[in-house]
């Protein structure tokens, strides 16, 4: 038995420990709020720190201490208010995860704590007697609980409902911000029959303001990310472009200076990218652009393809006016792999504008991002993008020319950013796959959306992030999606 480890089995403990509850109870931000009492429960908890303001009875339950691979992580339970506030356990037991330690583990408890065939685990500050009816415990009594700064980061205490696909859920928490999205428009592709054209039918949410007129995009049930199908662009036809801005697919949503769009997209393996002038056989070359907001006068295009390597960058402007730029960046797309693409525009005709983009590739995670902040990003400023063209551009007359795209959502007004993402990484930026709940009503503490599962299988463990207007994105909240 190591000597710094305090063990007692089996016996009836009397601890008398001085009352130190009351400096400490407000040293640290609630973030997660216990019940008064818990039967046959097994909690999964991740880092955080969780309160109630009376008494608390576990009966039968397991506390799973989920360290969402942080080593440091630390868990601070507070229960009760000076003088008031009792543990108690009754067949209770508490698991930490193969990352994280139980020395990070502090109950600070205004009163007492009694364990019968229980196994309270951790540094405990009780301003009463401990008791030990039977079972054990492992630790520091009368710790200290150490202060941890107050979280910034969105934090979800506990989800109501099931994430199946199409059910509502209560998300509740804190520092959610009290902007939530105007969500405009989400496509699954779901609506329509396989090779008919993209039509001015209705999307999931919303609806296309104009299809393709030369025939380019149909639905497809070969490739698609989620669900049963997808959209399909065809390249290889006759035209030289099919799909320039006056006949490309189009969502129109009204004029705002606050945007947000998010699609996944993809070059299929064995074909080719519009325009491919190495095996596709066309006279001119690769031109690609994956979306367009507006054309003409504050014109933006998400990113643009130029050659058959599928080598892309961020296209900022096309007015002949100085803005945050044009053509940037040398990143890479894989043929044959889904990238999810995220793009944030905030007009501003000096210098409070913003283009904010991102790219999750399905292997490895988040591996293309830009940031510009504080630059100008439209000539007159305000309300001045009113609607996108998806796919924005291709060339014809090539060889195999194949691409598809599937989730496409759009959100405007101020809260354009924030939004429900279910991922498969408890870190964001890890994420692999991801899929966009479509939140119905969002407040500081309650969010309700509607599961978007995606392409997530039945059965398979996720993880559910909130991110608010600002773009802060809160830690991974542990969920599963149900076999049915």
């Amino acid at each position: 038995m190591k000597r710094n480890t305090i063990v007692f089995t089996c016996l009836v403990i009397l601890i008398q420990i001085a009352a130190c509850f009351g400096a400490l109870a407000d040293d640290n931000e609630c973030t997660n709020n216990l019940n008064t009492a818990y039967t046959d429960e097994t909690l999964t908890l991740p880092p955080g720190v969780y309160c109630s303001t009376g008494d608390v009875t576990f009966t039968r339950t397991t506390l799973n201490l989920d360290a969402l691979g942080d080593a440091n992580a630390i868990w601070i339970f507070k229960i009760g208010t000076p003088g008031e506030g009792t543990l108690t356990g009754d067949g209770f037991s508490l698991v930490m995860d193969s990352d994280g330690q139980l020395t990070n583990v502090y109950w600070s408890i205004a009163d007492a704590a009694i364990m019968t065939n229980s196994h309270l685990k951790g540094n405990v500050s009780a301003g009463g007697a401990v008791t030990i009816n039977s079972g054990s415990f492992s630790g520091e009594l009368n710790a200290m609980v150490p202060v941890i700064p107050p979280s910034t980061l969105p934090t979800i205490s506990y989800i109501s409902g099931s994430i199946s696909n199409g059910n509502t859920v209560t998300i509740a928490g804190s520092r959610f911000g009290n902007t939530g999205p105007n969500i405009v428009f989400f496509e699954e592709f779901e609506n329509g029959s396989n090779g008919t054209l993209i039509a001015t039918s209705p999307a999931t949410i919303g609806k296309w303001t104009r299809g393709n007129l030369n025939g380019v995009a149909t639905y497809d049930n070969n490739w698609k990310h989620s669900g049963s199908k997808c959209m399909k662009n065809n390249w290889d036809v006759p035209i030289g472009e099919p799909n320039n801005v006056s006949e490309a697919p189009k969502i129109s949503f009204g004029n705002t200076d606050n945007v947000f769009y998010s699609f996944w997209t993809m070059v299929p393996a064995g074909m080719n990218v519009p325009g491919d002038n190495c095996t596709g056989g066309n006279p001119y070359a690769s031109n690609w652009k994956l979306s367009w907001m507006n054309y003409g006068v504050n014109t933006y295009v998400s990113a643009i393809i130029l050659n058959c390597k599928l080598t892309w960058g961020y296209w900022f402007g096309n007015d002949g006016a100085s803005r945050a730029g044009d053509i940037e960046g040398n990143f890479h797309m894989a043929k044959g792999r889904w990238s999810r693409f995220d793009f944030y525009q905030r007009s501003s005709s000096g210098d409070t504008g913003a283009i904010i983009g991102n790219e999750f590739d399905s292997v490895n995670g988040m591996v293309n991002h830009v940031n510009k902040n504080n630059v100008r990003t439209s000539t007159t400023g305000g309300a001045v993008w009113s609607y996108l063209l998806i796919p924005g551009y291709g060339r014809g007359k090539t060889k195999n020319g194949v691409t598809v795209y599937d989730d496409i959502y759009i959100a405007t007004g101020p809260g354009a950013r924030a939004r429900v993402d279910i991922g498969d990484n408890p870190t964001y930026a890890n994420c692999r796959n991801l899929s966009i709940c479509t939140a119905t009503l969002w407040g500081n503490s309650v969010i309700q959306a509607t599961i978007r599962q995606g392409s997530f299988l039945n059965g398979s463990q996720a993880y559910l992030f909130i991110i608010d207007a600002d773009g802060t994105v809160s830690n991974g909240y542990p969920v599963t999606i149900p076999l049915l």
